[in-house]
């Protein structure tokens, strides 16, 4: 195949009896562009193992990070050529099922993939470029569709690897362009034409194809549309934040603040990334079902997968299946500082999109053996889950819950510890999305009849069996939770 995008506008030279069965394979779609990441497909015999990748992988881990994932095929002649690769790849153990929204479909059928790498990163050879061939045979690739090129001793292994090493590094030498800055942006058949950030000045470019034998530096956009480069003091004023009015914050957040329905109660939510991941609290969600329902701005209801929370902190990660342009991305530019100014927006007491303010009032305040961020902005049973934002539209906490019997003292769990929750399931995503989530442990299990974490049966009804005397019920609210609690997060209640 020439694109490896599908099988439109393309031909198989393959005569192999899956593809005359059913008229494609899934290795035909490991370059077509899939939510900003190629996903591709190789079938191994048995599972993936993905412990001879990585020497510390344990035997329990699903998949493992940061592989360069190198594409061959046979060609006509029976030779095998290097076609291309994924490089900062991630290897699943076992084949994923795509989420609903994926482009990896042929003929109503999903098609599997077991690695994935952000498109940036991949590159698919030129036919006349596919040059690069892979031993074969004794010592090589054989007849098996998955190599792994470990063996350090093998002189075949060594020199593959020495020339893959040359082919990638000589591809990126001639396919490049430099920024004004001096850093070095790669080129391939997926940027050209496309404008995009400088990872290293953070300057607007065009990324353009270079001329034989030099390299190009790409176009420098203004707000003017023009392209000339922009100076140091023009930089610098970029970089100068003027902060919004409360009124403009609303106007935006409101768009990425949700309600959030599940057997445990009502709370809030805040959609943070766009393809509908959603950060809310535990209790708001912790309970028999594995889904709960979301309710958007514009008044429509949507099923969210419930992909993670945990024992250690109250947060909880869903994951809807639509897309948006509305969210609150999660940074760590949110510095946070006693007697800044804060905004809370949530749905308390079933009123939508209500909207106080105070201030940060402590840092670091500790509630029952837990740091909170502390701050005085009126929230009530209904609050819990939404969003805490300061006057640049930035992320500065989730309220979690207030002191009962006092006035003033609300608790948020802050930004940074969102975000280091946020960074340990970032990548995998789609595992979570496509496997059981145990609501004993708060882990997702690949294992579809016991939890791979904590052994429990898994009822497909509701996630988990789980025994009654697990469940502490508030005789204030009625909020179900976990032993783990001593307040109630809902209306302080003493449990």
């Amino acid at each position: 195949m020439k694109n490896y995008g599908g099988i439109e506008n393309d031909r198989i030279d393959s005569d192999v009896s899956w593809i005359r069965e059913h008229g494609y394979c899934h290795e035909m779609f490991n370059f077509r562009p899939d939510n900003g990441e190629f996903r591709g497909f190789v079938e191994p015999k048995g599972s993936i193992r993905i412990d001879r990748l990585d020497k510390q992988a344990h035997s329990s881990d699903e998949y493992i990070e940061n592989v360069t994932v190198v594409w061959v095929s046979s060609s006509p002649q029976g030779r095998t050529y290097i076609i291309g690769w994924y490089l900062n790849a991630i290897i699943y153990r076992r084949e994923i099922e795509p989420a609903a929204d994926t482009q990896r479909i042929f003929q109503g059928n999903k098609i599997f993939f077991n690695v994935k790498a952000k498109i940036k990163g991949c590159v698919l050879l030129p036919l006349s470029e596919r040059t690069t061939s892979v031993p074969t045979g004794k010592g090589g690739i054989g007849q098996s569709n998955m190599w792994y090129a470990d063996d350090q001793q093998n002189p075949d292994h060594k020199k593959y690897r020495e020339a893959t090493i040359s082919l990638i590094r000589t591809y990126y030498e001639n396919n490049s362009m430099k920024c004004q800055c001096g850093a070095i942006i790669p080129i391939t058949k997926f940027t050209i034409g496309k404008k995009g950030c400088c990872s290293k000045c953070g300057e607007t470019i065009t990324v353009e194809k270079k001329d034989t034998g030099t390299i190009p530096e790409p176009k420098v956009e203004t707000k003017k549309g023009s392209t000339k480069k922009s100076s140091r003091k023009e930089l610098r004023k970029k970089t100068k934040r003027t902060p919004l009015s409360d009124e403009q914050v609303y106007e935006y957040a409101i768009k990425t603040v949700v309600g959030v329905q599940h057997e445990a109660g009502e709370g809030s939510g805040v959609v943070i990334s766009p393809d509908g991941l959603i950060v809310t609290n535990k209790h708001v969600v912790y309970g028999g079902h594995k889904t709960a329902k979301i309710k958007l701005c514009d008044g429509s209801l949507h099923s969210a997968k419930i992909l993670k929370y945990y024992r250690d902190i109250d947060l909880a990660f869903l994951k809807i299946n639509s897309k948006t342009t509305d969210f609150i991305e999660i940074n760590t530019n949110a510095h946070v500082k006693i007697g800044q100014h804060v905004l809370a927006i949530g749905h308390p007491l079933g009123h939508e999109g209500v909207l106080t303010d105070g201030i940060i009032s402590k840092l670091n305040q500790e509630v029952n053996g837990r740091k909170y961020l502390q701050h005085t902005a009126s929230i009530n049973p209904g609050n819990s889950g939404g969003p805490i934002l300061n006057n640049y539209l930035e992320l500065v906490g989730i309220n979690t819950m207030s002191r009962s019997g006092a006035e003033g003292m609300h608790f948020a769990i802050s930004n940074e510890s969102i975000l280091e929750k946020y960074n340990s399931i970032s990548k995998k995503i789609d595992y979570l999305a496509t496997n059981y989530f145990c609501h004993i442990c708060g882990n997702t299990s690949y294992n579809t009849t016991y939890c791979d974490h904590c052994g429990v049966f898994i009822d497909k009804g509701v996630g988990i069996n789980r025994n009654d005397t697990d469940i502490i019920k508030c005789s204030g609210c009625n909020g179900i939770f976990d032993g783990e609690i001593t307040i109630c997060p809902n209306c302080s209640s003493s449990i």
